[in-house]
């Protein structure tokens, strides 16, 4: 799994965690990374991006030493690197870098615990995504009604 991802202004940033991180996100209540492949709620929550700014803190504190290479003056301008994508790939590559801090013995299984839970958020997707457009027609016609009633 790598552990770079590149922004919107085309940065690349590296994420690497050592032990200082790690004391530096427990100690915050961040996330336990000798645990993250155990806690599932913080890896879906990561996945689905449900509650971003602990991860932007994180993202913060591991690229923050780049900042003055890549031209960024402060956590600001870091952050107007991202949208969407350019998260989803700071996320694999915070992914990446954990499983690169692990001990090499833990490190197929976390990796494979990842992708069960990635699947599993893609494939809620799709299901959700099927659901709404089997659904469509019906949404279509109580919009329809709505809209007659209130005229």
């Amino acid at each position: 799994m790598k552990s770079t991802f590149t922004d919107l202004n085309g940065n690349q940033w590296m994420l690497k965690i050592n032990i200082k991180n790690y004391i530096s996100f427990k100690e915050q209540g961040l996330v336990d990374l000798a645990k993250i492949f155990d806690d599932k709620d913080f890896l879906a929550g990561l996945l689905n991006h449900s509650d971003m700014l602990p991860f932007l803190g994180i993202l913060h504190e591991l690229c923050e030493n780049q900042y003055d290479k890549n031209n960024v003056v402060d956590a600001d301008d870091f952050y107007s690197g991202f949208d969407g994508d350019t998260l989803a790939a700071a996320t694999e590559a915070f992914i990446g870098a954990s499983v690169a801090f692990l001990p090499a013995h833990r490190r197929d299984a976390m990796t494979e615990a990842y992708t069960t839970v990635k699947m599993g958020m893609d494939q809620a997707g799709m299901q959700t995504a099927k659901h709404i457009a089997e659904n469509r027609p019906k949404q279509l016609k109580q919009i329809e009604k709505q809209i007659d009633e209130s005229m």
